[in-house]
């Protein structure tokens, strides 16, 4: 599932039984809602409008600070319609002539996080083969996450985890992205790294 608001995302991959369940698309971050945005035509004209159109609402949230080049100081959003994009602004835009309001403005809101974590929870097996870009860490917490990609895994800058009772399996004669992970025992679980089949290279740093 993904979660909603101003924290980072996480896609949980959960399930129980034996069975084994594939995923094979790419998991991305959101989009970044600094993305260009467009005055309404309604409002274009005026120096008082209050609503944009954002290319991504993802992580925003009322209250938020907004800047752009049309903006006045210490402007905040004060609602969200995520099914449009269109956001309502505390004060109107600045300016008053049609120059102002071009189609394609940047705006920024601060402190967005828009990047996407991996979870595998359950005690089942996901296999995940997608090239994937995320940013988030990546937490194998129960049953098994088997990488069949040399970046399953999504950035390296974050790491990934693998619980005390839970895989992480290994397959398809891979040379994986360089990238720390941590296997966490517990007192009556021990964390695992499988090699499935082929002649698989893990070239990040192990901690146990």
């Amino acid at each position: 599932m993904l979660g909603t608001g101003s924290q980072a995302k996480n896609l949980q991959l959960g399930g129980a039984g034996g069975g084994i369940s594939t995923f094979a698309g790419v998991i991305a971050n959101h989009p970044s809602p600094t993305a260009p945005g467009t005055v309404p035509n309604s409002e274009r004209k005026t120096a008082n409008g209050t609503t944009l159109t954002l290319g991504s609402v993802e992580g925003i949230s009322v209250g938020a600070t907004i800047t752009g080049s049309i903006l006045a100081a210490g402007t905040t959003i004060t609602a969200i319609n995520p099914l449009t994009r269109v956001v309502t602004l505390s004060q109107g835009y600045t300016g008053g002539n049609n120059s102002n309001f071009n189609v394609g403005v940047i705006f920024t809101i601060p402190n967005v996080i828009n990047s996407v974590s991996l979870t595998k929870s359950g005690t089942g097996t996901w296999v995940v083969s997608g090239n994937n870009t995320y940013t988030g860490p990546t937490l194998v917490s129960a049953g098994a996450l088997r990488a069949e990609h040399a970046n399953t895994l999504g950035a390296t800058t974050t790491g990934t985890l693998v619980s005390g009772g839970a895989t992480l399996q290994l397959q398809g004669g891979i040379s994986y992205a360089s990238e720390a992970l941590t296997l966490t025992n517990s007192t009556l679980n021990t964390a695992i790294l499988q090699n499935v089949s082929g002649n698989n290279t893990w070239n990040g740093a192990i901690t146990t």
